[in-house]
């Protein structure tokens, strides 16, 4: 376990070259959660359940991956923004931990395939 105690609010870090398997619902509702460059951020779809997180926001520098093109994520993921938007925001750019997903690595979000249903 990477992160055996983690309070509330909490900034958290993943650590370098690593490879960080979320498996469950994420208890605790978390501050800003930063991927490095050199890490994966990984949301498991083995939970029947599905997976719950709380954060204020998430900055991807390296990866944050559910499912892929060729194995779709099937149960729910829930990811749950905290906090306020600051008055003064009129452009990008803007720090991720007020309230926001930031985006400068991959971001890989494969969900269930919904077809027409007049076509079938």
């Amino acid at each position: 376990n990477e992160f055996p105690t983690l309070s509330e609010g909490q900034n958290v870090i993943l650590p370098e070259n690593k490879r960080v398997l979320v498996n469950g619902t994420v208890v605790t509702k978390l501050g800003l959660v930063t991927i490095p460059s050199t890490s994966e951020l990984i949301f498991d779809d083995s939970s029947v359940d599905g997976i719950t997180m709380d954060v204020s926001g998430i900055l991807v520098e390296g990866s944050m991956i559910a499912g892929s093109k060729t194995c779709r994520y099937r149960n729910p993921l829930t990811i749950t923004l905290h906090g306020s938007r600051p008055s003064d925001i009129t452009t990008n750019g803007v720090d991720p931990s007020y309230k926001g997903i930031s985006v400068t690595g991959q971001l890989e979000l494969h969900g269930k395939r919904y077809y027409r249903t007049w076509t079938r």
